[in-house]
């Protein structure tokens, strides 16, 4: 980050927005120099131009960085990484919550279980500081981190 730069909230969730935009059409970028968030997209050429311009111009890439985007599997192993992590619900509540995580909907159906067993607060916070984490690898180990989990 900029030698004056902080991470901010307002940063943070403008990465994590970024990593899970999921959109073929553009692709977000860290500036370092700016503690910002930018993007590049197929459908505004005026602002993709300039910003491709700064990004070809950073040599060096020490200011723009790429931010990766989660691929979907994540979110699929993130809730059965919380379904785990639960030593304190009985059989059956289990059992539907990993039913919920099987085939197409799942997401959907995993967020009414939650909801429809009061642990909604749970998963949320669960979730909540688990993309805070990779939040944080990507905004301060974001060269180590693409490389390690992105190939």
């Amino acid at each position: 980050m900029g030698r004056n730069k902080i991470l901010d909230n307002v940063l943070l969730d403008n990465i994590a927005m970024a990593m899970n935009d999921g959109s073929y059409e553009t692709e977000w970028y860290l500036d370092t120099e700016k503690a910002t968030t930018t993007f590049i997209s197929d459908y505004d050429e005026e602002l993709t131009e300039d910003v491709m311009q700064m990004i070809e111009a950073d040599e060096k890439g020490e200011r723009f960085i790429l931010i990766p985007e989660k691929p979907s599997r994540d979110g699929w192993n993130l809730m059965n990484e919380f379904i785990h992590s639960l030593d304190d619900i009985d059989e059956t509540t289990r059992r539907s919550l990993f039913r919920s995580i099987e085939g197409r909907g799942a997401f959907r159906r995993f967020k009414d279980i939650v909801y429809e067993f009061g642990i909604q607060d749970r998963w949320f916070e669960y979730s909540g500081r688990k993309e805070r984490k990779e939040v944080l690898e990507v905004a301060l180990f974001s060269e180590s981190y693409q490389r390690e989990r992105y190939g």
